[in-house]
Order: C-alpha cells, then structure tokens, then sequence
C-alpha cells in the first residue's frame, strides 16, 4: 500500500470464537480518528473516510443482529499471503 510517497501495510483481523461470536480488530487505534470529526458533524468526508465510515456501519449492522461468527464466518487467506498457522489457537 502507498501512502503518499511511503510504503506501507495495514493489518486486519477477523475470527470466530467457538460460542460463535466474531471477532473483529481493525489493527490500529486510529480507526475512529480516521473517520474524523467534520465527516461526522458536517458529512464533509474525504474517500478514505467514507470507506472507514461504509466499513464500520457494516460491521456494527452486522453484529446487531446476533452472533456475527455464525452469520459470517472467517473466510482463512493465509496461504495465500504464503502463510501456515502451525498451532491454531481456539479463543
């Protein structure tokens, strides 16, 4: 991912506990701050703020309605980052 003229990379996390329950950590503790005060007063909302906004409202739309890890689960891409889990952890 570029940002401007610097290389960089974002990390996102979702998983399914065994009661059900899906787990999702946005990798930052930025992600409100992305959205931003005036986006949200006034809807002046640059296009990465609109996508953090679009995102959020997913996620908490589809965690009211229940057990989101039943509703939508993980779908794994390890491997096709070339990654192995070894010892996959049941939360």
């Amino acid at each position: 991912m570029q940002c401007g003229a610097l290389s960089s990379h974002a990390d996102m996390t979702y998983y399914t506990t065994a009661s059900g329950a899906g787990v999702f950590d946005s990798g930052t503790s930025l992600w409100t701050t992305d959205i931003g005060t005036a986006c949200v007063l006034v809807g002046r909302c640059s296009p990465l703020q609109r996508a953090v906004t679009r995102v959020t409202v997913n996620l908490l739309r589809t965690f009211d309605l229940g057990p989101a890890g039943l509703s939508q689960p993980p779908q794994p891409n390890l491997r096709r980052f070339g990654l192995t889990l070894f010892r996959p952890l049941d939360p």
